[in-house]
């Protein structure tokens, strides 16, 4: 079990590494999509420039807070949430 610490004012920092550990979940799933389910499967190092040439965007809905990936329309991830409790 982790270790119980006190907020002691500092919310903003617990919040970025809650944020940094959802980014970093969010990550892993697409990229095993990106590798996966992509057509072609993108191989080596993932660059903005190969993804935009493969006509893979992340996408995200506001009011459900879902994000996936999507190649020239067709989803090929795994809808990410976060749900706050």
């Amino acid at each position: 079990m982790g270790k119980i610490i006190g907020m002691d004012g500092k919310l903003p920092d617990y919040l970025g590494i809650l944020l940094d550990k959802a980014g970093e979940m969010e990550f892993a799933l697409f990229e095993k999509a990106v590798r996966t389910n992509a057509k072609p499967p993108i191989t080596g190092k993932m660059t903005p420039g190969k993804l935009k040439k493969a006509g893979i965007m992340r996408c995200f809905n506001e009011e459900t807070m879902e994000s996936w990936l999507e190649q020239r329309g067709e989803r090929i991830s795994e809808k990410f949430r976060i749900v706050w409790k």
